[in-house]
């Protein structure tokens, strides 16, 4: 028995609910947050990204800015979110073994999504021009 003062003694290990003690079972870590940051992060990229190429769309159909600008606009948006979301996989993979396993897939499978897509969308127009001569 332990008074109300003293903190009561928990084994290193996980406990079996046969009531004996498994010296190599897996524990649970800390890493709850690290998945959800991963996913927000992942989140952002794809809704930023999004976001980016919307209103590029919306300057181009109002004529408000030039091809040029738009180009480097969404080639920079790229990049960076591109960044983000290698943030966000580098995280989830760090994440994938704690108490979130399944955030951290979500996380990892959204990230891996967006960097294929932002790849594509980087060198779509490079093989069209090598295409067309």
């Amino acid at each position: 028995m332990s008074t109300p003062g003293e903190q009561q003694y928990t084994p290193p290990y996980a406990e079996s609910p046969y009531g004996q003690a498994v010296a190599g079972a897996p524990r649970p870590s800390g890493r709850s947050g690290l998945a959800w940051t991963a996913l927000i992060l992942a989140g952002v990229a794809v809704v930023g990204s999004l976001a980016v190429s919307l209103s590029t769309v919306v300057l181009m159909y109002a004529n408000r800015a030039s091809f040029a600008a738009t180009g480097g606009l969404n080639g920079l948006a790229t990049i960076i979110f591109g960044l983000l979301a290698i943030t966000a996989l580098i995280l989830g993979i760090f994440a994938a073994r704690g108490s979130r396993p399944v955030v951290a897939g979500i996380a990892i499978g959204i990230a891996i999504a967006h960097l294929v897509s932002a790849m594509y969308g980087l060198l779509a127009p490079l093989t069209s021009m090598m295409m067309t001569g």
